[in-house]
């Protein structure tokens, strides 16, 4: 059943994904248009150098509910999520990369995160990297915990959902970037999506 008293807004970041574009707006406008009558999806130019904004010229008459913002250089990836923020218009805003989060997870988190009224943050399943990244991860964690008293949950992602309250909040907050980097270093109950 589809939703329809609310609009979701999707921001993503990209980054000289131009190759992984097409096949991306395929599979997400297929997704969006499936569950949600009212949607946006926020494509935040992140100084790609790869003909990305070349590429979206044509894209953007294919598809409708698809916005795009070209940053005027590249940011962090914070920065380029804080900007599609500040321009989204949706009652629930899910940020996600294209490359690395499933698209077919937007629904679970919308539906966990109007339940709960609260944000819903990703984790990875398995860990990337190899050995070295992962004992370099596993001592980050370590000393986030015992040095600072921050819990920071281990191989967290991009992919996160936030009612609009917690987007209007943010807007108060002086330094924004330092709030979206701290997101996901929060001790929360987890809930696991399937």
């Amino acid at each position: 059943m589809k939703t329809s008293d609310q609009l979701i807004s999707v921001v993503v970041p990209l980054q000289n994904e131009a190759d992984i574009l097409p096949s991306f707006l395929d599979e997400a406008i297929g997704v969006l248009s499936a569950n949600f009558d009212q949607f946006e999806l926020l494509l935040v130019d992140n100084g790609s150098n790869d003909g990305t904004d070349l590429l979206m010229a044509g894209l953007l008459e294919k598809w409708k509910g698809i916005r795009y913002l070209r940053l005027s250089r590249r940011f962090d990836t914070q920065t380029a999520l804080t900007a599609g923020l500040d321009v989204a218009i949706g009652d629930i805003c899910v940020t996600l990369s294209a490359e690395s989060d499933p698209i077919q997870l937007v629904p679970q988190l919308v539906e966990l995160c109007t339940k709960t009224k609260a944000l819903v943050v990703g984790q990875c399943r398995t860990p990337s990297g190899g050995v070295t990244s992962r004992l370099v991860g596993w001592f980050f964690h370590a000393c986030c915990a015992k040095l600072i008293g921050v819990k920071y949950p281990r191989h967290s992602t991009f992919l996160a959902a936030l009612p609009r309250a917690a987007i209007h909040q943010m807007a108060k907050v002086r330094d924004k970037f330092r709030f979206l980097t701290t997101l996901h270093s929060q001790d929360r109950k987890s809930t696991r999506l399937n």
